[in-house]
């Protein structure tokens, strides 16, 4: 699924951070939903089926990939900031 992120699904993880840090319950659900669909849309493009989507190791590939964007998105923001080095 990394590897078939579009910007447009890194956006739409962003604006559900955002969404979070501001406290905004229901932006929250809205880009959440967002999200979600974003993380469905990847996961079946890269091959998983529906049925996929309710076994345990399906949860744990979107927690992963949530966090793995999650860590990438952070990383360019510390080198935009100046915080870190590329580390790429």
């Amino acid at each position: 699924m990394q590897t078939q992120t579009t910007s447009d699904d890194e956006q739409a993880f962003r604006r559900f951070l955002i969404a979070a840090l501001q406290e905004d319950q229901q932006d929250v659900k809205t880009e959440f939903s967002n999200f979600a669909s974003s993380m469905i849309r990847l996961a079946l493009e890269c091959g998983a089926t529906v049925q996929d989507f309710d076994k345990p190791s399906a949860e744990a590939a979107f927690s992963l990939y949530g966090q793995q964007i999650g860590e990438r998105i952070m990383q360019r923001a510390m080198e935009r900031a100046g915080i870190m080095g590329t580390g790429r």
